[in-house]
Formats: structure tokens, C-alpha cells, sequence
């Protein structure tokens, strides 16, 4: 199956996204987390260690 590739409108949103979330007072680990919890298939965010 063919990936799909994000277009530069689709990046910039999401960078945008990251920027309200650190302007909200997130640290950058926590905007890190949220958008590989994002990019990451269903099956193995659950497998992901959340501890910090």
C-alpha cells in the first residue's frame, strides 16, 4: 500500500497546532508525544510507553 505524503499545507497546520499547544503552556515533549500518538497507526499507540 502506498504512503500518503503530507502536503506543505497539511505541515504548516500541523506546526501552527504545535505552536498554540506550546503558547498554551505544553512543553515541547508533551507537543511531541500528542503528534506521534497522530502519525502512528492505531495499533501501536497503545504500545507506546507513556511514562516520562
Amino acid at each position: 500500500m502506498k504512503r500518503k505524503r503530507h502536503n506543505p499545507e497539511h505541515i504548516i497546520r500541523k506546526l501552527r497546532g504545535a505552536e498554540q499547544l506550546l503558547n498554551q503552556g505544553q512543553t515541547v515533549a508533551d507537543v511531541c508525544r500528542e503528534f506521534w500518538r497522530y502519525l502512528l497507526p492505531p495499533t501501536t499507540v497503545g504500545s507506546i510507553s507513556t511514562a516520562a
